[in-house]
């Protein structure tokens, strides 16, 4: 009779060992057990073929991850290539192969960017630079055979920037708040995290109070009119030319120097404007990584403020 009491508990005590050995289990999952329609995490089973030595598998998403962006040239496909790794985000369960030569297991949709890369981007990228950035994943797909080959690809939308490991020029604009403002009679959201440069003209943003007020007077007049503009973002060798009346031939406009360097400003000038065809134009340069390129815009008091466009530089 004790003999059979004590069968029975080394019964009892494998069944315990097994459902310990279920719970580690269960944060892996092999191919072998899914099929089309299953479910990894925030990940769907699209298309599943694998066997004891390859691996053919597609999965469909629609998630924001973070993540680093790299590229590079591939001399042997003598295509750019593109590479994608997500920093906050990795599978519910690890996908492990079980290869004659090797275990392969994949973590994380990481891969091969298969996508529309943000054209400002392109060529930093392929410089060595390595942007931190936020997009939808769509999609991720694997193809291997055993250990020897093996290509991931993750399918990306709305790549947007973040940072970038070694940005020089195009700084991204930083600590502004996003709002709608009018863009040629035409509101516009303005992401500021996404842009190096923002140029406002004759609107008043809700981020003034984080700009520094200049106030340039061109009349010598207090009854003058007051232009103004919001520069987000950095410009050189700045200056204006002022015309008092456009349709006059005989007029020069007046050139006035107004800094080597303005930033994060909100600049005011005060000028008469006699006539309809009377104006300002704002001349500057801003700094591209292949080198300085002008920048020009007029100010008037003839168009309403919601007419005017504004003037956008990318961070990529």
């Amino acid at each position: 009779t004790d003999t059979d009491t004590d069968t029975d508990t080394d019964t009892d005590t494998d069944t315990d060992t097994d459902a310990d050995i279920d719970v580690i289990v269960s944060d892996n999952i092999s191919p072998e057990n899914l099929k089309v329609g299953d479910s990894i995490g925030d990940f769907e089973v699209a298309l599943i073929e694998y066997s004891s030595d390859d691996i053919n598998m597609e999965l469909t998403s629609n998630i924001e991850v973070q993540g680093i962006l790299n590229g590079y040239y591939d001399d042997m496909y003598e295509e750019n290539m593109f590479y994608f790794t997500p920093t906050n985000y990795s599978f519910s369960q690890k996908i492990v192969c079980d290869f004659p030569s090797a275990q392969l297991i994949i973590e994380s949709p990481s891969g091969a960017v298969i996508g529309d890369i943000p054209e400002k981007m392109l060529q930093s990228l392929l410089d060595g630079k390595t942007y931190e950035v936020k997009a939808m994943i769509t999609g991720f797909s694997i193809t291997a055979k055993d250990e020897s080959e093996k290509f991931q690809s993750v399918y990306l939308e709305e790549i947007n920037y973040l940072s970038a490991n070694t940005l020089e020029y195009d700084e991204v604009l930083t600590g502004f708040d996003n709002e709608m403002l009018f863009n040629v009679d035409e509101q516009m959201h303005v992401d500021y995290s996404k842009y190096s440069l923002v140029i406002v003209p004759m609107q008043e943003s809700i981020n003034v109070g984080k700009l520094m007020p200049e106030v340039i007077d061109i009349s010598g007049d207090d009854n003058a009119g007051l232009m103004n503009f919001s520069v987000f973002g950095k410009l050189y060798n700045v200056r204006i030319k002022y015309t008092k009346n456009a349709n006059d031939e005989n007029e020069v406009p007046e050139e006035i120097f107004i800094a080597d360097e303005i930033e994060n400003t909100c600049m005011f000038i005060q000028a008469l404007m006699p006539t309809d065809f009377s104006y300002i134009e704002v001349i500057a340069f801003y700094q591209f990584e292949s080198g300085m390129e002008e920048i020009r815009f007029t100010l008037d008091d003839a168009r309403d403020p919601s007419a005017y466009p504004i003037m956008t530089i990318d961070a990529y």
